[in-house]
């Protein structure tokens, strides 16, 4: 075996082995939870994979305020924070000609904080335990870009609870653009509504995409969420390639 088939093969194991520590650790948070009583499971949810709602729109006037004032950046494989899963699958070029990127800091962060705290048990019922925040994320998909990246049905590939929580700053649907999901009933939903609509999806199970808007910008913030034995709503820009925690334990898991 050569140096590169050696160390592909060894990539595999370690993903792999990444993947079972993640597994294992939401079920014993989940079993934890549902001993303790603490958690009302959401059946929608446990369904269909899907669960959305609006933010309070005053709060919501609070955070949105911030975004303006978002440092734009490009893209880069290498952004992520050390101790995070990556992909190195991604053509640079590609995805900074279909999106702008934005670096969330202190200012859209805080009011980020509120409006997580606002739906916390909404979220907790939906994972089936106690959460935290890993990665936050926005950026903006140009008018009918080729569809590249997050814009091709795909599902993300992440361990099964580690989910993402999208939030529209804008109004979502139609026109607008969209996230669109295949249920398991195999029908499609896109998601529609003002401004402050979120959604909490199944991302590596349910088949889903971006649907850019006809005219404009769609404005997207994403959060990732893990389980976690202790709540840490505070949000935190780990890089727009960073995926996810290597392991439960590390620090900002």
């Amino acid at each position: 075996m050569n140096r590169y088939a050696q160390w592909l093969s060894f990539q595999t194991y370690r993903k792999r082995f990444i993947y079972i520590i993640w597994n294992w650790y939401g079920r014993k948070m989940k079993t934890q939870a549902a001993k303790s009583g603490e958690v009302r499971l959401d059946e929608g949810f446990k369904s269909l994979g899907y669960k959305s709602g609006i933010f309070d729109a005053a709060r919501f006037g609070v955070f949105l305020e911030t975004l303006p004032r978002a440092e734009p950046i490009p893209f880069r494989v290498g952004d992520v924070a050390d101790g995070y899963y990556f992909t190195t699958a991604i053509d640079e070029g590609k995805i900074n000609k279909a999106n702008i990127f934005y670096r969330l800091s202190s200012p859209q962060l805080e009011p980020l904080d509120a409006l997580l705290a606002s739906i916390r048990e909404e979220l907790t019922s939906c994972l089936g335990c106690r959460w935290r925040v890993v990665n936050s994320r926005y950026w903006s998909t140009i008018a009918v870009p080729t569809a590249y990246g997050a814009n091709n049905w795909h599902v993300d590939g992440f361990p099964n609870d580690i989910l993402k929580l999208m939030i529209y700053p804008h109004e979502t649907g139609g026109k607008w653009g969209t996230t669109e999901l295949v249920l398991p009933t195999k029908e499609n939903f896109s998601v529609s509504g003002p401004p402050g609509t979120w959604l909490l999806f199944k991302n590596s199970e349910l088949l889903h995409r971006g649907v850019p808007p006809e005219q404009g910008g769609r404005k997207i913030v994403e959060v990732t969420i893990v389980p976690a034995k202790r709540y840490g709503l505070t949000g935190r820009f780990a890089g727009h390639n960073a995926q996810f925690p290597k392991y439960p334990w590390m620090a900002h898991s």
